[in-house]
Order: structure tokens, then C-alpha cells, then sequence
């Protein structure tokens, strides 16, 4: 899946580029796996400024299937 996370590390707000089919939902997961955010629909960024810093795994789910990105907040 063609899927860009940017910027990455960032403070405040992640921008999801998606080239190929449109996002059904995310969800964002601690580094141990526990599910903290769910969106659903069609959606172009999300904000983790109320996150503490540390590492995050973003799964984003389109028709073609499910993806998994790391992503750090400073």
C-alpha cells in the first residue's frame, strides 16, 4: 500500500498521504499494543498532542487491507 506518515517524529499532528485506496479507519496502539484512538472514515491527518512522548503504532485499514506504521511524538 502506497501510505505516507509525515512528519514523523513530530509534537503535534501526523498528515496521511494514501495514493491507492481511501482509508476505511485507524487506530492508534501503544508500543505494548494497547488500543488508545480509533477514527473512522476517510481521514487525511490526526493529532497526538495530548499523547505523551514515546512511540505509537499507527493501523490504518483500506479495501486492499491493514497497514502498520511506527510513529514518534517528541
Amino acid at each position: 500500500q502506497d501510505l505516507r506518515l509525515y512528519p514523523n517524529p513530530t509534537k503535534d499532528i501526523i498528515f496521511i498521504e494514501h495514493t491507492a485506496d481511501p482509508i476505511l479507519s485507524a487506530a492508534l496502539y501503544s508500543i505494548e499494543g494497547k488500543r488508545l484512538c480509533q477514527w473512522a472514515g476517510t481521514i487525511n491527518y490526526i493529532s497526538i498532542a495530548t499523547m505523551p512522548i514515546g512511540t505509537y503504532i499507527l493501523e490504518i485499514q483500506s479495501s486492499k487491507g491493514l497497514t502498520r506504521k511506527k510513529i514518534v511524538k517528541l
